[in-house]
């Protein structure tokens, strides 16, 4: 039978270092009330795998039809499709604006602005509404090519080889 469910998503992107995007990763969370059930989910992916049941799914133009065991399903898909959320990289060295390729085997004070500009805007009433929602992203820095590391939206990390530098925004709010 068919089951009401919901769903949750986790959008994951890679970038380029200028901000490009590389690779867009997607994990989806499906969960019904009750096990043994059919589950349509719209979605537009590709090399979709179930990661934790391994579950073929019934591939349709616009749709997924999954026969699920229990209650909650896990899977993951690329997708070709914009990322809700774009970035712009700019990067220093020295107060001098520098490419990421120029900045290769330089040293000196690097700073790195990240902007994220959310894309999903809607005109409501005449007012313009950003979706809510939130990225984390991070970079990992080794400590012998990087010191005195800060970050004014986010957090770094050590563990005495290298800097975990996370960063968390809204963008648009």
């Amino acid at each position: 039978s068919s089951a009401a469910a919901t769903k949750t998503e986790t959008v994951y992107v890679n970038l380029s270092a200028n901000g490009m995007v590389k690779k867009v990763n997607v994990t989806d969370h499906i969960h019904t009330e009750f096990p043994q059930v059919r589950v349509e989910d719209a979605s537009t992916l590709h090399d979709i795998q179930d990661v934790k049941t391994f579950l073929e799914p019934v591939i349709g133009i616009d749709r997924i039809y999954w026969d699920m065991e229990s209650t909650d399903l896990f899977y993951q898909g690329i997708s070709d499709e914009d990322p809700p959320v774009a970035f712009t990289i700019h990067y220093m060295l020295d107060g001098q604006t520098i490419s990421p390729e120029q900045l290769v085997g330089q040293s000196g004070k690097v700073t790195i602005e990240i902007n994220a500009h959310n894309q999903l805007i809607r005109d409501v009433d005449g007012y313009s509404i950003s979706c809510p929602m939130l990225f984390v992203g991070g970079m990992i820095l080794p400590e012998e090519h990087f010191s005195d590391v800060s970050v004014s939206s986010g957090a770094v990390l050590g563990d005495g080889a290298q800097r975990v530098v996370l960063l968390a925004g809204v963008p648009g709010m």
